[in-house]
């Protein structure tokens, strides 16, 4: 289904461009993204003593030289981890998937300072070479390892390396056309898997591709129909209310939420539909909170590691047991009275278990 005229690459197509032209496309994006993402996830240190105690110190040395590295953790330098997270999850909307490229540089470089020598690229998922499959070229690999829309799998399925152009394939003078092959311990694929041993992601405008693109046209219609309507003196009445040139709606909640336009529903009906929202978000922060920015704190512990950075755990500490030598609080964002969205208050990350109430010292991020 991911391959032919009509499969992914070209519902993503499709999807840029009804981002880019429609304003209800757009709306429906920036409005998952604000949701999920916000301002961004937060991050705090909650190591403890063997008498479950807090490390205070330890922990805002941990936290301050983590805030700073995600000041200049672009490989370009020029974007935020905020910003990077905004984008990154804007992306696995619109084009289905997003993949993070761990990259080790120097601490000094293009004169950009990091204090650990670790750097994010975000990767487009045009440039996974998906012409570049065993079954297509009729290649056997004597490891079994096959490679499907430009993810190489072993026998279980299990991610192992990714094909990547260096440029985009559509990208005018570019002349090296040969995908690189980078492992999969350096990449975090991130995207909605919607059926079992799904390997790439799928825009999520997918389903309502053609009603957004005949809303468009209707839309247009509409404008010319007045336009031309304006030009005449005479007045027609009609028994058939009119819609103010929108399409006939049922008047779901879900519109609303796109369009912003509360002004005929009731304050319970907009509370109600936000309420049950609310399930559908938390779910997609878990699976960012897990995928995204838990694999991005181990990979920052880890390159603190590799330079010895005192306030981090040693590599063979983080071998020996990564999530008691260096646990961490991600905090979801959430809304408050007042409308306006934040980075919450910590939370426990369950995949090192519920810290203990007596002991746990919550400090708000920054």
């Amino acid at each position: 289904e991911l391959r032919g005229a009509f499969g992914a690459d070209s519902m993503r197509a499709w999807s840029r461009m009804l981002i880019r032209d429609n304003p209800y496309a757009w709306a429906a994006k920036e409005s998952i993204v604000s949701k999920v993402i916000g301002t961004g996830f937060g991050f705090q240190s909650s190591l403890e003593a063997k008498d479950g105690t807090d490390e205070p110190d330890t922990n805002e040395n941990r936290d301050r030289i983590f805030k700073e590295w995600c000041e200049v953790c672009d490989i370009n330098g020029e974007l935020t981890f905020d910003e990077i997270q905004v984008l990154a999850y804007g992306e696995m909307v619109e084009a289905g998937e997003c993949l993070l490229h761990y990259v080790t540089v120097p601490l000094k470089q293009h004169g950009i300072r990091r204090p650990v020598p670790l750097a994010i690229e975000l990767i487009e998922a045009d440039r996974l070479a998906a012409d570049f499959d065993t079954y297509t070229l009729n290649r056997d690999r004597s490891d079994g390892h096959r490679i499907t829309r430009g993810v190489e799998m072993d026998q279980h399925g299990r991610p192992v390396a990714y094909w990547i152009y260096p440029a985009h394939p559509t990208e005018p003078n570019v002349l090296k056309r040969t995908p690189e092959r980078i492992p999969a311990s350096r990449i975090k694929h991130l995207f909605r898997k919607d059926r079992i041993g799904q390997s790439r992601g799928v825009t999520w405008f997918a389903p309502v591709i053609e009603p957004l693109r005949s809303l468009g046209t209707y839309t247009e219609n509409e404008m010319q129909a007045s336009a031309v309507a304006s030009c005449f003196t005479t007045a027609i009445t009609t028994e058939t209310p009119l819609s103010n040139g929108m399409p006939p709606s049922a008047g779901n909640d879900t519109q609303d939420a796109v369009s912003k336009d509360f002004s005929k529903t009731s304050y319970s009906s907009s509370r109600t539909s936000e309420n049950d929202n609310k399930p559908r978000y938390r779910r997609w922060q878990a699976y960012w909170q897990h995928h995204c920015c838990q694999g991005t704190w181990d990979r920052f512990c880890e390159a603190a590691a590799i330079v010895g950075l005192k306030e981090f755990p040693t590599m063979v500490e983080l071998l020996s047991d990564r999530r008691l030598s260096s646990p961490v609080e991600i905090m979801p964002p959430v809304t408050g009275s007042d409308g306006k969205t934040r980075k919450g208050t910590p939370r426990p990350n369950f995949a090192r278990g519920c810290p203990s109430d007596s002991s746990r010292r919550h400090r708000q991020p920054g």
